[in-house]
């Protein structure tokens, strides 16, 4: 009976510990995407924006590429859709077109950004609230669950049919 009681203890601070996300700041920065557009943090925190990340040459993102894809198609008009990488914005030019991702890449060749933001691995998910200017939300990979969560933190409903039920997360940054 007491492992049972140890397990059950373990799995529900596990769960707590992911519902209880302390909004922070959005990091100070100054980047430019693979369309020529210059992103800082004020442009990001303008709207409500989800934030995916990926780790430059990871299998997981040409894996998840029809997900992302999917996913700024049905937030458009709702939320930003912003995808961050770790490379310079010639290498991220060539990958966005390898990968056939249909939004552009924001180039943060150091991954300083990515890393102050929370990032750790490829296809972590941020949630960005323009009310507060604040990461209200942030996950390591994503799932239909958690697209769900993120868009319920941001005030907005999401389409997530045909979204991996099981969570998909990827390489380190």
């Amino acid at each position: 009976m007491k492992p049972l009681t140890l397990t059950l203890a373990c799995c529900l601070a596990a769960l707590s510990a992911a519902q209880t996300f302390t909004p922070k700041a959005v990091p100070a920065f100054r980047l430019t995407d693979t369309s020529g557009r210059t992103v800082t943090h004020q442009t990001l925190t303008a709207k409500p924006t989800f934030v995916v990340f990926l780790s430059a040459g990871c299998p997981h993102n040409k894996a998840a590429v029809k997900d992302l894809n999917l996913l700024a198609r049905r937030l458009k008009g709702k939320a930003e859709f912003a995808v961050f990488v770790n490379l310079d914005r010639a290498e991220a030019k060539t990958y966005v077109q390898e990968l056939k991702l249909g939004v552009p890449l924001i180039a943060d060749p150091t991954g300083g950004t990515m890393k102050k933001m929370g990032a750790r691995h490829s296809l972590d998910l941020a949630v960005i609230s323009n009310r507060n200017r604040r990461i209200t939300g942030f996950w390591e990979g994503y799932s239909a669950p958690i697209l769900r969560e993120a868009a319920e933190r941001l005030g907005i409903r999401l389409d997530t049919a045909s979204m991996p039920a099981t969570r998909q997360s990827g390489c380190s940054i």
